[in-house]
């Protein structure tokens, strides 16, 4: 009797641990989106549930292995996908959300087997998504008004502070340009500049936040103006860092981003030098000059006219290819403004005959070729030498080492002369004594 029992409790523990097992195994979870109220859509994949049958719900904890006091039906699901909304105006959820940066989900069917065993999620707010205004115009003014307010996403009366950071990087600068050139949506702005912003701010420096009336006007705690003109003094764009904190609860940080860069500075002209010297296998990059300077639009465009002698990059490095002469070409986004500029390539080791220009060979025409051809050609006349740069010098300071070549034919008629002298030396004293 014993032994069946045992068999018995054996085979139960057998099935719940294969209904856990069955849960979360090869189960994935991932952040959907953020709600301006702070809710955060939870898909959990890799699941098996039976939409056509059973109900599931689901609790919710900040500890792995706390109790669930309270559990919610689970509305969104298929056979193996779920989809949780953590909504921080329900308090208990809020309870949690606003002391930690993890909690635990877990699923089952509807007062039944546990389908999916605790599965932690992250609770950390974005730093774009705080407020419900990612990107502020330098010169907002804002009130009390629920639309003219920045709203937090927060459900508890926080201490707030905030401070101003000029952005530096050019990524940011250049992708938020991009942005508001095509008029992105704030989906787009968000989840574009989210990746490449700067993730943390100063840990000084901070201003406290003034609330209307000493007060948040709107009883959730999440609406207040931080001064009445959001404003900063320099061209530029910046970062507004919100930080908001309470004795007991976690300190959230965010980041609004403040416009203030300069209008658009429409682009009058580009131009390039009239030309540029490489020798093959080289590369050098092309220096475009700007009319203004400070033109909004700078992205241009480059050609070769001959890709068979010089290729170019987008980023408008050259490389030679073969020599011979090609123009390169830059042009404008709008297709208005073009820059041209002959590049000259040579073989390496040849020098140019054309001028110098502080200490370096200058190629002052297109006819290259026929320069040293010509100089070539003076050289032999005037029994002079062209060295090739990655030549030894085989002169000397009175004239002329003897090559490989030549050594072997002087040192072999030394040796034939020394032969026949010495063998006539031999003939002539047998002939001598002879006489």
């Amino acid at each position: 009797m014993k032994i069946i029992k045992f068999l018995l409790v054996l085979l139960f523990s057998f099935l719940m641990m294969a209904t856990i097992s069955n849960a979360t195994d090869g189960v994935t979870v991932k952040m959907e989106f953020v709600g301006l109220d702070a809710t955060m859509n939870f898909e959990f994949s890799g699941l098996t549930l039976n939409k056509d049958n059973k109900k599931y719900e689901w609790g919710f904890t900040e500890l792995k292995n706390d109790e669930i006091t309270e559990w919610y039906d689970l509305a969104d699901f298929t056979n193996n996908k779920a989809n949780v909304i953590i909504d921080p105006k329900i308090d208990s959820i809020a309870n949690i959300v606003n002391k930690s940066d993890r909690g635990f989900v877990t699923i089952r069917e509807k007062g039944s087997n546990i389908v999916m065993e605790p599965r932690e999620v992250d609770l950390r707010i974005p730093l774009l998504e705080l407020t419900d205004k990612p990107i502020i115009n330098n010169g907002d003014k804002f009130s009390a008004d629920r639309e003219k307010c920045i709203s937090l996403k927060l459900n508890d009366t926080f201490n707030l502070s905030y401070q101003f950071e000029k952005v530096t990087d050019s990524n940011v600068i250049n992708k938020y340009r991009e942005l508001k050139n095509i008029s992105a949506n704030r989906e787009d702005i968000v989840n574009s500049l989210e990746k490449i912003i700067k993730k943390t701010p100063s840990s000084s420096g901070w201003i406290d936040w003034n609330y209307q009336n000493g007060a948040y006007y709107h009883r959730d705690g999440r609406y207040g103006y931080p001064i009445g003109e959001i404003k900063v003094n320099d061209d530029g764009l910046y970062y507004m860092w919100i930080k908001a904190y309470k004795s007991g609860l976690k300190t959230i940080y965010g980041v609004s981003l403040i416009d203030n860069l300069n209008t658009n500075v429409p682009l009058e002209g580009i131009s390039l030098s009239s030309n540029y010297d490489i020798r093959v296998g080289d590369e050098r990059k092309l220096d475009l000059e700007y009319k203004p300077t400070q033109a909004s639009n700078r992205e241009v465009t480059w050609e070769s006219e001959d890709k068979s002698i010089a290729t170019v990059d987008s980023e408008g490095r050259v490389k030679g290819i073969k020599a011979g002469s090609t123009k390169i070409t830059a042009i404008s986004k709008d297709g208005n403004k073009r820059a041209t500029t002959v590049v000259n390539v040579t073989e390496k080791g040849n020098i140019y005959a054309g001028s110098s220009e502080n200490g370096k060979v200058v190629n002052d025409s297109v006819n290259n070729k026929q320069n040293v051809n010509n100089t070539n050609q003076r050289g032999a006349n005037n029994k002079e030498t062209i060295i090739s740069a990655n030549d030894k010098d085989n002169t000397t300071a009175k004239g002329r080492l003897p090559q490989t070549g030549e050594s072997l034919i002087v040192i072999s008629s030394l040796l034939v002369i020394g032969l026949a002298t010495i063998f006539g030396i031999r003939i002539y004293n047998k002939n001598f004594r002879g006489i």
